[in-house]
């Protein structure tokens, strides 16, 4: 067992990542799948990947604190991602690309408000590292919605 100080807050915004990275990867699969476009279905899947990644290293972080809870995080479904097949039938892959930056603003938030509770520098480091991650792929995914070519309307 990692020998780490934690609190109850930290213990929450870990969770919440778990909860926000499994939400996440469905989404993004279920994004992908929308996709008209072959290479933005190819971004989508592997950002999904990665946050199945995120949230299987972040579970092992709450089982290495000790915490019973970290097997089963209760993931919440976001009303955005149930709005993916109704977004790409209105407004193609833009309108699809748009409902998924919608739902990564939520999980950047999340992860910066995980960083500014802090923790032990571990625990931080993984944090600020899968942040750092989130941001770089948000900010593709806006830079991706610039470029017509890549997205089928």
């Amino acid at each position: 067992m990692l020998c780490i100080t934690t609190t109850p807050a930290v213990l929450r915004h870990l969770r919440s990542l778990i909860a926000g990275n499994l939400d996440s990867a469905q989404g993004l699969a279920r994004a992908a799948d929308c996709s008209r476009s072959p290479a933005l279905a190819r971004t989508l899947r592997a950002c999904a990947v990665t946050r199945e990644e995120f949230a299987v290293e972040l579970r092992s972080v709450l089982k290495a604190l000790g915490d019973a809870d970290a097997v089963s995080v209760p993931t919440r479904a976001p009303r955005w991602w149930a709005e993916l097949d109704d977004l790409a039938q209105r407004g193609g892959d833009r309108a699809v690309l748009n409902g998924v930056l919608r739902a990564e603003s939520w999980i950047r938030n999340a992860y910066n408000a995980a960083v500014r509770e802090g923790g032990a520098d571990e625990l931080v480091d993984v944090i600020q590292r899968q942040a750092e991650s989130t941001r770089r792929v948000e900010s593709h995914l806006r830079l991706l919605r610039e470029v017509p070519r890549f997205l089928s309307e």
